[in-house]
């Protein structure tokens, strides 16, 4: 779940997107891609939420341009 997760937040998809599919805030987001937040310090909600959202978009993801 961790990596899919990481998958997810260095992907093209917005923070705004991930907001508005999941409620999580777009700071959290900000904060873990920034790195300013860990992925394993994020409650079990948050996780499952993102996880969800990365198993619904999966075929959209994709990582970031070099």
């Amino acid at each position: 779940m961790k990596e899919e997760i990481r998958k997810l937040l260095e992907s093209n998809i917005t923070g705004y997107k991930i907001f508005k599919e999941t409620g999580i805030q777009e700071s959290t987001i900000s904060r873990l891609r920034s790195g300013k937040k860990e992925i394993g310090s994020i409650a079990l909600d948050t996780a499952l939420k993102l996880h969800a959202f990365y198993e619904d978009y999966k075929e959209e993801i994709k990582p970031p341009q070099a």
